[in-house]
This record gives structure tokens, C-alpha cells and sequence, in this order.
């Protein structure tokens, strides 16, 4: 599970799995949602287990 930062949850939505941008995101914010997109991505990612191998 992930979790959408405060400063996101005007414009981004976790519905049914799925992130999605509800309303356009001010540019200042832009890069918190290419990093939350990132993490989703990796979460949705079953095959990249790299952060649980010790």
C-alpha cells in the first residue's frame, strides 16, 4: 500500500489500484508526483524484490 502525501491529495487519486491525476498538478508539485509514480510503479512490480534480498 502506498500512501498519497498531503500536498498531492487534491490532484491524485488511488481508486480500484489504479493512481490516477485527477486535476492538473501546479508545477511546483510535479516532482512529488513523479516520485510517487515511481514508487507505485515499483510496487506494482512483482519481479523487483532487489529491496528484500539481504
Amino acid at each position: 500500500m502506498i500512501r498519497i502525501p498531503i500536498e498531492l491529495r487534491e490532484y491524485v487519486e488511488l481508486e480500484e489500484g489504479k493512481l490516477e491525476i485527477v486535476k492538473p498538478v501546479p508545477q511546483d508539485l510535479q516532482p512529488l508526483v513523479i516520485e510517487l509514480q515511481g514508487i507505485y510503479r515499483k510496487k506494482q512490480d512483482f519481479t523487483d524484490l532487489a529491496e528484500y534480498r539481504r
